[in-house]
């Protein structure tokens, strides 16, 4: 799978160089492709601000994402294949329904374009690299940022879960960076951007069971 400056994404026959199928409907250049996880939907992204899915087999559009006011650099599905993510130069990343196409979440807090974004295995987790020289990783079901994670000296090349989701791997122009998480991190860093505890609600969402304070300030 391909997406090209001509405005086309292209699907290949990997093993013979033919072309397959073109899938025709963006106004600028395609910047990003990525296939569903059975292969049969291709999601694409471009400069036009739009994301489009696709039905591979024949090449017919089914549904678009409208709302980024930037590019789109980056794609991906959850892994039930129910919802897509978006990253772009607007700084923002959007979680939407892929079947309605419907905006469910705006990720708002990188500095910078986004360049990579990908959902943990759950599908409760999203992780974002950016031009800002971090990686976020935010909960769907609230938008909210549970961890980031800096310290590269250049823009992430690359990002992406390991060890069933409790490491997270990235790289920038000169390094490698390995970051394990739990989710007492992520309880951790998500009281330390608050100025109160968390509610009976919150404390739902992380599993908490006990009634005690959990953000000690």
């Amino acid at each position: 799978m391909s997406g090209g400056d001509d405005k086309t994404a292209r699907l290949w026959d990997a093993h013979t160089g033919k072309e397959l199928e073109q899938f025709l409907g963006h106004i600028t250049a395609v910047r990003a492709v990525a296939f569903s996880l059975d292969g049969k939907i291709i999601l694409t992204g471009s400069d036009d601000k739009t994301a489009r899915l696709w039905e591979a087999a024949t090449g017919k559009e089914l549904q678009q994402f409208v709302g980024h006011t930037a590019p789109i650099r980056a794609i991906n599905f959850s892994p039930d294949g129910k919802f897509i993510v978006t990253g772009s130069d607007d700084e923002s990343a959007r979680v939407w329904d892929a079947q309605t196409g419907k905006q469910v979440r705006q990720l708002i807090g990188h500095t910078a374009p986004i360049l990579q974004v990908a959902f943990l295995a759950d599908g409760l987790y999203v992780l974002t690299g950016s031009a800002d020289q971090t990686a976020r990783l935010w909960k769907v079901q609230t938008g909210q940022i549970v961890r980031e994670f800096a310290g590269h000296a250049s823009h992430l090349m690359f990002m992406g879960f390991a060890d069933s989701g409790h490491t997270v791997i990235s790289g920038d122009l000169e390094a490698i960076y390995r970051w394990r998480i739990s989710l007492d991190d992520v309880i951790t860093f998500t009281c330390s951007q608050l100025t109160r505890d968390l509610t009976a609600d919150e404390r739902g969402l992380y599993g908490i069971k006990d009634s005690a304070p959990t953000c000690a300030k």
